[in-house]
């Protein structure tokens, strides 16, 4: 054992030393694997997804056909045809932005004023090969989370 003119072992000198050299080992690696939001989010700024809204027709689904393009997104209820087009601004890499530009639902004319003038604000917070996880809220109303699938 070596002790230093100090005093101190070896072993106590080396300890700030050794974890220098781990940390510059270890952390690399753990930050290289983690994926990064834009690696994942930026392949949903296009394409076709399904949206399901569960039970509230008579006990049944409700499917939305969702068809992205850069700055429109179509929504469109798949068993009635009716849809709803939208402008889409995306804030960030994970984070977009829908206005209502028209629809053909039968709306009170309170909801379409709130539906285009105020942001539904969506967070994509996962996703897998098949589907996106979000969290979505418009102004101060509670945030919901769903699930989108991608239509292969």
């Amino acid at each position: 054992m070596i002790i230093f003119e100090t005093g101190h072992k070896i072993e106590e000198a080396m300890k700030p030393v050794a974890l220098i050299i781990l940390s510059g080992l270890i952390l690399p690696i753990f930050f290289c694997s983690m994926k990064k939001p834009a690696d994942g989010c930026e392949r949903f700024r296009n394409g076709k997804y399904i949206f399901k809204i569960r039970g509230k027709q008579k006990g049944e689904d409700i499917l939305f056909l969702i068809e992205r393009r850069d700055s429109i997104q179509t929504e469109t209820e798949i068993k009635s045809g009716k849809y709803s087009k939208l402008s889409v601004k995306w804030t960030s890499n994970c984070v977009y932005e829908v206005k209502m530009l028209e629809t053909s639902f039968s709306l009170p004319d309170s909801i379409q004023w709130i539906r285009r003038t105020v942001p539904f604000v969506t967070k994509i917070i996962g996703w897998a090969d098949n589907y996106y996880v979000f969290k979505a809220s418009r102004g101060n109303t509670v945030a919901i989370t769903d699930t989108v699938w991608l239509v292969k």
